[in-house]
């Protein structure tokens, strides 16, 4: 049961943001899909499940002394935020795609 309600939650405040960023409240207009992908773009990369393999790298740089290794993990990281980014910046074209250019 509680795990349930936990996972209603988490999808509930998530679509909270993307429908922030379809719908100007004040106005109650959707808003153009360019302000739409950005307002969804800045509101999604911290996300938990985005962020899990970016902290487990960076606690693994926090740990490591050898250069080397150090430049493989900041490498890794590296990789990993962009794969992050990437894949906001796909769902959030998919979220906006209906909003007017």
């Amino acid at each position: 049961m509680k795990l349930s309600l936990l996972l209603i939650i988490i999808l509930s405040s998530s679509s909270c943001i993307e429908a922030q960023a379809q719908i100007n409240i004040e106005g109650r207009k959707a808003r153009p899909r360019a302000e739409c992908e950005r307002l969804c773009n800045e509101g999604s990369i911290d996300f938990a499940h985005n962020r899990k393999g970016l902290d487990k790298i960076r606690t693994e740089i926090e740990k490591e002394k050898d250069p080397a290794k150090l430049k493989e993990l900041r490498k890794k990281e590296e990789n990993e935020l962009e794969r992050v980014k990437d894949k906001v910046e796909k769902s959030c074209a998919y979220i906006c795609e209906g909003n007017p250019d």
